[in-house]
Order: C-alpha cells, then sequence, then structure tokens
C-alpha cells in the first residue's frame, strides 16, 4: 500500500490447540525470527549465537512450572476436560 496515511497492524500470537508439533515447530520459527532476525544471517556464527538467544528465550520461563515457554510451551495439558469441575446436585 503506496497510502501516506498511518495505518496500524494488529498481530496476535494465538494458535489452534490441535496444530501437530512440526506446525506449531514452524509457527515458532516464525516468531523466533521476528523477534531475532539474525537467524536469518548469511554467518553461521552470527546464526549459532542467534540460535542459541532464541533457546534461552524460549527455557527461562520453564523454570517456573505455572509458566510455558515459548509458543506452545506445554503450558495447557491438551483440550479442556468436559465435566471435570462439575459440583456435585448439579446436571
Amino acid at each position: 500500500n503506496d497510502s501516506e496515511e498511518i495505518r496500524y497492524i494488529l498481530m496476535l500470537r494465538v494458535w489452534h490447540p490441535d496444530l501437530t508439533e512440526e506446525e506449531r515447530g514452524a509457527l515458532q520459527l516464525i516468531y523466533d525470527i521476528l523477534e531475532i532476525p539474525e537467524l536469518l544471517d548469511k554467518d553461521p556464527k552470527v546464526v549459532d549465537k542467534a540460535e542459541d538467544m532464541a533457546r534461552r528465550m524460549r527455557e527461562f520461563p520453564l523454570k517456573d512450572a505455572a509458566i510455558g515457554g515459548g509458543f506452545g510451551g506445554g503450558g495447557g495439558k491438551g483440550k479442556k476436560g468436559k465435566g471435570k469441575n462439575k459440583k456435585k446436585g448439579r446436571k
């Protein structure tokens, strides 16, 4: 768009819970590249350093078990269980 008007872009980092591990990995790579563009550098040393940084970024939150890490980092336990938290006497 060659317009001179201000425009806004809304980006959300969400995913469908039924994505495969491969699909989640592909999306994680996209998000990592958005955060660390050096992952696409032609110099292997720069890429190695960027990969290490991305790995550390995903591992850091995992030190707190209540927080998942990275994209699809295991914060959830899969599909929501239906009826698990029903109170007695209610249908």
